[in-house]
Parts: C-alpha cells; structure tokens; sequence
C-alpha cells in the first residue's frame, strides 16, 4: 500500500541539534523506516542511529500513516512514545501528537489506548503536568474548569477521572 518514507532530511535536520547526532550517518546510513513494519524498522534504525534521528523518520512516517489512513498507527505511537519517555525526548513526542491529534483517528487511538502527552511524572524535564496530560487526552473540559477557577466543577471532574 506504501513505499518506503524518504524523509526530507534537511528540513528534520533544521529541528535537531548538530551535537546531538552524527548527519554524516544519518545521510549515508541507508536505514529508512518504512510503513509495512514500521515498528521494526524503528527498532533498527534507534539500533544503527540512535533514539533522537530514528523518532525524527518515525515522526515522519506516522504523518504519512495519519494522512492516507494507514495501518500500525497505535503500533507506531506507542514505540515512539516508549523510545522519547525512555531517551527524554519529551518535546519531539508531545509536538508530533499535538499535531497529529487533530486527525479523528489519532484521537480515538489515544483515548482508547490511553497515550497521551509525556508529562513530568513520565520524564522530569517535561513542562507538561500529569493533569495537563489527562486534560489533554480527555478534551478540554477539564482545562476550561481550571481556568474558570470552578472548584466544584473541578473537583468532580478530577473524582470522575
């Protein structure tokens, strides 16, 4: 159904720090991540090029997986996840599922395996709390009694949790 994903390298590169990776590898190295196994190909590629460039391809792959309605999505989400929570790259998972959430499927993935925003009690440097985390995945109701300061509302949503 899908080819092989060639990332366009230059504009992932822009996003990556140049100390953090060796571009000459991640060039040269032929590894690609593709959508027919793409959990294991992921696992290979943070084998060969380490964690932060092999989540730069799979971030790219589970657009295009979101974008033609694709298999192994969840499959996918969940390796990342577990890859940015273990490596601290909190910022490159929380950024792919703001973006990718909009999608009704992605939506319904999350909510139904419970993958959310990596927050400070999953990685430490993350500036997302465990309640903006749930208020995340769970839609906005939550957030809005937060902000509305409605302490009756809030606590029964935080019950209801």
């Amino acid at each position: 159904m899908f080819s092989t994903l060639n990332v366009d390298v230059n504009n992932e590169i822009k996003k990556v720090k140049k100390e953090d990776i060796s571009f000459d590898d991640l060039l040269g190295s032929g590894i690609k991540i593709g959508t027919t196994m793409p959990v294991q190909d992921f696992q290979l590629a943070c084998s060969k090029l380490g964690a932060q460039p092999a989540c730069v391809m799979m971030s790219g792959v589970i657009s295009q997986l979101v974008e033609h309605q694709g298999d192994h999505i969840a499959d996918c989400l969940r390796s990342i996840r577990e890859c940015c929570v273990k490596e601290g790259l909190f910022e490159l998972f929380n950024e792919l599922l703001k973006k990718e959430f909009k999608s009704e499927t992605v939506k319904k993935i999350c909510k139904d395996e419970l993958l959310s925003l990596i927050h400070r009690g999953e990685c430490g440097s993350s500036p997302v709390s465990e309640v903006e985390s749930e208020c995340f995945i769970r839609g906005d109701e939550l957030l809005q009694a937060i902000e509305e300061d409605d302490d009756d509302d809030l606590l029964d949503m935080i019950w209801n949790l």
